[in-house]
């Protein structure tokens, strides 16, 4: 049987056992979601795997560890998970440790940071691979110490963020970062024509819906453009101020506004009060139009659209409503146009070295100066106005298809034809037949030929002259006009009411009026009928004004009786 000293000393003996194994207990015990309020800790206190909540205002954040230790002021945890939540949606933050002091929390890398929205779908991930202090949270504000990678999945900022050092959440939800440039490069997966972004300043509205940028730099649709103001929503960009966007080998367009609409196929760059220019190896290339609309594979051009092109010694000005230019292979309307083409689908004047077109449509490439007009094609040269069917040509020539009818200026009268072809020196009218109208004459060819104030008539002819004292015809193989003077080879007929006469050569004047005032017939001329019987050298038939008669004058050898007809 144990007596009573036994058990007191047994007693004091476990007594120092638990004195002392205490502390060693203690250390070992696991802190479990304690949800212990900062002012709760004092010094020296230690324990793992737990959860603290710190709230500022309305807004708080969850902080999961799995160990935790006290000095003096400051707590450390190690690893730091950070949980949040707002209206935008969930935020997780997970550090290799953090410290709080001085009423904030300290993030340590390499960072890990990930959003979700309101529906648990991963919105983007973070990263930041430095092992030092990486984020900051003060009264309810997250700021970034050091770049951090976000990447963010598809859609118009589908891609991988460079947030600079400096950037702040305020505990709103907004964002902003002015320190130094944000970068953004999309993923090369193609569901996106926004293929990178540089903003010195960004900054966004509470719920994220809307993120505004200043003094931009951006590739998009295989261009560069730069501006100082944007604003985003969904997948599209305003951009309120001046724009300037320029691709490859194109024009480079300033704007007084743009808006940006990403779509995977049919993205769309809208600029407004537009003027571009372009010079390359002695080309001058310009444009002006009120809008435009930029594509992947063709930009539109719309209301009071000028364009213009100096390619050595070839020009060519374009004014239409509305213009397609594309400059690349694609497939956007509309996908009949050509790489280096330029479509007009309505009411167009081109005007194409000195010759002036009109038509509902046109087609030029602009690189080999080949184009096509029609199906209703008016013209303007420095001879006159003319109109046909189609045209179509290229730096040296061109052609219309009929029926052409071509006004000539200073009184010349009216040219009617099948086709009609020109050069820079001269043009052709062709067809079975050719008239030309003057008042109430009337010349019948095959073809006229015009070299500047010359016309030619290469062929058989036959010309009708209206007079007061009986219609005057003629016949010959061929002959020119020029300064109201007709010069006809023979063998040469000649009738008039009455009388007619044959001629090797003859010459026809016209007055102011367009009437004759001389004929002159030269070579084995001979002469029949009213006006008088004979051959000679040379005859002057010469009509007197006011009256129906006739002045005969021979020269040369003659033979034969003259007399004046009345």
């Amino acid at each position: 049987m144990i007596d009573s000293k036994t058990i007191t000393r047994f007693g004091w003996g476990l007594l120092i056992v638990i004195i002392c194994l205490t502390p060693l207990l203690i250390r070992n015990i696991k802190s479990v979601d304690k949800n212990i309020t900062f002012k709760s800790y004092t010094e020296g206190i230690e324990g793992k795997t737990g959860t603290l909540k710190e709230t500022y205002e309305n807004r708080q954040i969850t902080l999961a560890y799995d160990s935790i230790s006290t000095r003096t002021s400051q707590i450390f945890i190690k690893p730091a998970r950070v949980t949040f939540e707002d209206q935008s949606g969930k935020w997780f933050i997970e550090g290799s440790s953090a410290i709080r002091s001085d009423d904030q929390w300290t993030i340590y890398g390499p960072l890990y940071v990930s959003f979700r929205d309101s529906n648990n779908i991963l919105i983007g991930e973070g990263l930041a691979n430095e092992d030092s202090p990486c984020l900051l949270w003060s009264r309810g504000s997250w700021q970034g110490l050091i770049p951090i990678k976000w990447s963010s999945r598809p859609g118009l900022f589908g891609g991988l963020w460079t947030l600079p050092k400096g950037w702040i959440r305020r505990p709103n939800g907004a964002f902003e970062s002015q320190a130094s440039p944000t970068t953004f490069l999309a993923k090369d997966d193609g569901q996106s024509n926004l293929k990178s972004l540089q903003a010195d300043v960004i900054t966004t509205t509470e719920d994220l819906n809307e993120i505004f940028l200043m003094r931009i730099r951006s590739t998009l649709l295989l261009g560069n453009l730069e501006t100082s103001k944007a604003t985003v929503t969904d997948n599209e960009i305003n951009f309120p101020t001046t724009v300037s966007f320029e691709r490859e080998k194109e024009l480079m367009l300033k704007s007084d506004n743009a808006h940006y609409i990403d779509r995977e196929f049919s993205s769309i760059l809208s600029l407004n009060n537009v003027n571009g220019s372009r010079f390359e190896n002695n080309i001058t290339e310009t444009v002006r139009s009120d809008n435009a609309s930029i594509f992947i594979d063709i930009s539109r051009f719309n209301g009071n659209v000028e364009w213009n092109r100096i390619d050595g010694s070839n020009t060519a000005k374009i004014t239409s409503p509305e213009i397609y230019i594309r400059e690349r292979q694609g497939s956007s309307y509309p996908s009949d146009v050509q790489p280096n083409e330029i479509f007009s689908p309505k009411s167009t004047e081109v005007i194409l070295n000195d010759i002036k077109f009109s038509s509902e449509t046109l087609r030029f490439n602009k690189r080999d100066f080949i184009w096509s007009l029609g199906p209703t094609v008016r013209g303007k040269s420095k001879d006159g106005i003319y109109s046909g069917g189609t045209a179509s040509g290229n730096r040296d020539s061109w052609k219309m298809q009929g029926p052409i009818k071509y006004e000539l200026l200073n009184d010349q009268g009216v040219l009617l034809g099948a086709f009609l072809t020109g050069t820079k020196l001269q043009w052709t009218l062709s067809g079975e037949p050719v008239l030309w109208r003057r008042g109430s004459d009337l010349i019948t060819t095959a073809n006229i030929i015009k070299n500047g104030s010359l016309i030619k008539f290469p062929g058989q002819l036959r010309g009708v002259f209206r007079e007061q004292k009986g219609d005057i015809t003629v016949d010959a193989p061929s002959g020119l006009f020029e300064n109201n003077v007709m010069q006809l080879d023979g063998p040469i007929v000649l009738n008039g009411l009455g009388w007619s006469c044959n001629a090797r050569k003859a010459s026809i004047t016209f007055d102011s009026s367009r009437k004759i005032s001389i004929i002159r017939l030269e070579g084995e001329v001979t002469l029949r009928g009213g006006l008088g019987e004979g051959t000679g050298d040379r005859l002057e038939i010469v009509p007197k004004p006011g009256d129906k008669t006739y002045t005969i004058h021979w020269e040369g050898r003659v033979r034969g009786t003259n007399k004046i007809y009345d």
